[in-house]
């Protein structure tokens, strides 16, 4: 899948997608513009920040060359023999028990239009997240263009012929990018996200077409930890990279430095709200990079 694929898809779905300093850059949240392949750290010297942010960005988040923001990672899998034993102890009991418990396989994007949306759902639930308006619709337009994207494909873990989690990937340049994963909370107890992950990343890394696996960048948002726990359990590890902030050129420099440093402490009494959560993260690495 080239990245020309991933922007049709972008488009479809109503985002804005710009194209600057030799990436793609696209609206990831409300005024926030991240530059994509994910993998792949950008020149800051060579990007025209004004043309990422157009008229209605207020902030740029991007991985970049080293020295170039602040220290980071990206979580990525490229072991070729994947196995069993790539795994930590935790994780290899656990996933012994999915597999017992789950039939793992390539499923069709047609299967989550019907199932997916109160899977998702679920999952924003169990983690707190809002259910924003118009939930099932959007998702279910999520995947019937994601069916015609290529590169795009999805996995589900099914308990007793129930689909019990599922995750949706899209390919560009060699690199897998797991971009969502979601799980019914009446089936945790039987391992679906370990068996899940397992046999995609078993069958995944075998291609000849695949250099890497990737399940994104470190989250700028506080309480990541247990999540990224599992991720490297299961086998990825993490890839130092930086990653750097980059405020509108609008924003007066002095109001900028005033944001950055009272900024993150202002928001933090809100991080419950996952915006609010994301935004406060990119705020303080602004302060730090």
């Amino acid at each position: 899948m080239s990245t020309d694929g991933f922007t049709a898809f972008l488009e479809a779905m109503g985002h804005r997608v710009r194209e600057e300093g030799g990436f793609r850059w696209f609206d990831a949240h409300p005024h926030v513009y991240m530059s994509f392949p994910f993998h792949k750290p950008v020149d800051v010297a060579a990007v025209d920040y004004r043309a990422v942010l157009g008229r209605d960005g207020w902030i740029a988040r991007h991985a970049c060359r080293p020295g170039q923001g602040r220290p980071s990672y990206i979580l990525v899998c490229d072991e070729p023999e994947y196995d069993l034993s790539t795994l930590d102890g935790k994780a290899r009991n656990q996933t012994r028990r999915g597999l017992e418990n789950c039939v793992v396989r390539q499923i069709d994007f047609d299967d989550l239009v019907e199932h997916g949306p109160a899977i998702n759902r679920e999952t924003l639930e169990r983690q707190g997240r809002r259910i924003p308006k118009g939930h099932d619709d959007y998702w279910r337009r999520y995947y019937r263009q994601a069916a015609h994207t290529e590169g795009a494909e999805t996995w589900g873990a099914f308990v007793d012929g129930t689909l019990a989690a599922f995750l949706i990937s899209f390919t560009m340049d060699q690199w897998a990018n797991i971009l969502i994963v979601r799980s019914s909370r009446a089936f945790l107890r039987q391992y679906p996200n370990n068996a899940l992950f397992f046999r995609f990343l078993e069958a995944t890394l075998a291609r000849p077409d695949i250099h890497a696996v990737s399940i994104g960048l470190e989250s700028v948002q506080r309480g990541m930890d247990t999540l990224d726990r599992f991720k490297t359990g299961m086998g990825f590890r993490k890839e130092p990279i930086d990653q750097r902030i980059e405020l509108a050129p609008w924003i007066n420099p002095g109001v900028a430095r005033w944001i950055a440093r009272h900024g993150p402490a202002m928001l933090r009494r809100f991080d419950s709200n996952e915006l609010v959560g994301k935004l406060s993260g990119m705020l303080q690495w602004y302060s730090e990079q």
